[in-house]
């Protein structure tokens, strides 16, 4: 991918980072075997019925679709005048595409975030089958609407890894349900195949389809450590405080409702780091921003203490995300499970709780997916 090595430094950032994260991790775990062998397992009823809310979730994925369609069809005119491709993923998040910040709100806090639901619907359906195929139809358009508008990777990259691994955790699940394997392996493909059209669309076509895909995969986990190598070099941080960073997901969203309202008038820390990493760099023969893996944020905000603190914070998320799956073991617990395994598998490129929509996910997991145990699908195909 012709990406330069990192400097020295970035590594050690990485090794102490690592050396935190397995450590507290260690800690967290023994307390919370202490904790939870005092503690009784009870799973707390829902006040709004489990019926109800899966009319709401359905109804609101109809209606993203029709916005998704909306959107698809001037992205579809504006190619036909002409308009490149490449440029698509800069224009989605930019304000000429919203006619108004109710709707900028709308997209990022409901719309963006239902998606991220959907994604594990749709993979927690292979194994409980709680929605019909129609309603798993309008999810799964919309997962790759979402993918086609905004020329982003990272969508279908995390519908991906989100059903890869509730089919690998859940295998004893699916041992007589060759359908829902082949599901998996079907759709799998179909997001590659977009995956690398969009590699291809966005390069201009310079670039073949294999070489898109594999190219990608390679540059985004491998040429993060070197960005931040570079933004480091040129000292390219920010101003803020290392809470306002690491939790900038849920202060933001607090500060954008006050602004909205006129309460205050606060700058979000998520545009200000995002403006920062906006810009391109040369990472060697080829340009890369938005991705500087999440040791950028804990180290510009507070050096190798941010980094200690910042780790031990994501292994403290991480234990408790999987021993409350592996006790109450219901699909809200394995649900959030995987939210979770999102924050680890993409922390080489970014830190996920930065962002409002990611926890904004979180919020309509809790409150769209179900309590219930699992049930197993036994009929053989």
């Amino acid at each position: 991918s012709g990406i330069n090595k990192p400097d020295d430094e970035i590594y050690l950032i990485f090794l102490l980072g690592g050396l935190s994260f397995n450590l507290s991790g260690l800690v967290f775990s023994i307390l919370e075997r202490l904790i939870s062998s005092k503690r009784k397992i009870y799973i707390k009823n829902s006040y709004v019925k489990d019926s109800i809310k899966k009319r709401i979730f359905i109804a609101l994925n109809i209606v993203i679709l029709i916005y998704y369609l909306y959107k698809a069809a001037l992205l579809v005119s504006s190619l036909a005048s002409g308009a490149s491709y490449e440029n698509i993923r800069g224009y989605y998040y930019s304000d000429e595409n919203f006619s108004t910040t109710f709707e900028y709100l709308i997209v990022t806090y409901l719309f963006d975030p239902i998606v991220t639901v959907a994604e594990i619907t749709f993979a927690i359906n292979l194994i409980d089958k709680k929605y019909n195929k129609s309603a798993i139809a309008v999810m799964l358009a919309n997962i790759f609407l979402r993918t086609l508008i905004s020329g982003g990777r990272l969508v279908i990259f995390e519908f991906g890894i989100i059903t890869i691994i509730c089919f690998m955790v859940n295998r004893k699940y699916l041992k007589d349900n060759r359908k829902a394997k082949r599901q998996v392996f079907v759709l799998l493909a179909v997001a590659i195949f977009i995956a690398g059209v969009i590699s291809m669309e966005r390069a201009d076509n310079e670039t073949n389809f294999m070489s898109g895909v594999f190219d990608t995969l390679i540059s985004n986990f491998t040429g993060s450590f070197t960005y931040f190598s570079v933004l480091d070099n040129y000292n390219i941080y920010f101003s803020n405080s290392f809470i306002s960073v690491v939790f900038a997901g849920i202060i933001d969203i607090f500060s954008m409702i006050t602004n909205y309202i006129g309460l205050t008038s606060a700058e979000l820390t998520s545009n200000t780091v995002g403006t920062i990493l906006s810009e391109f760099y040369r990472i060697g023969t080829i340009s890369y921003n938005a991705m500087p893996t999440m040791y950028y944020y804990f180290y510009g905000a507070l050096g190798n203490i941010g980094v200690i603190l910042g780790t031990s914070i994501m292994s403290c998320y991480c234990v408790y995300s999987y021993s409350h799956n592996k006790k109450y073991k219901t699909l809200k617990s394995f649900a959030l499970y995987l939210l979770m395994m999102i924050v680890v598998i993409e922390s080489p490129m970014l830190w996920s709780m930065f962002y409002p929509s990611f926890i904004m996910s979180i919020v309509y997991t809790n409150f769209f997916i179900s309590n219930e145990k699992f049930k197993k699908i036994t009929e053989k195909n």
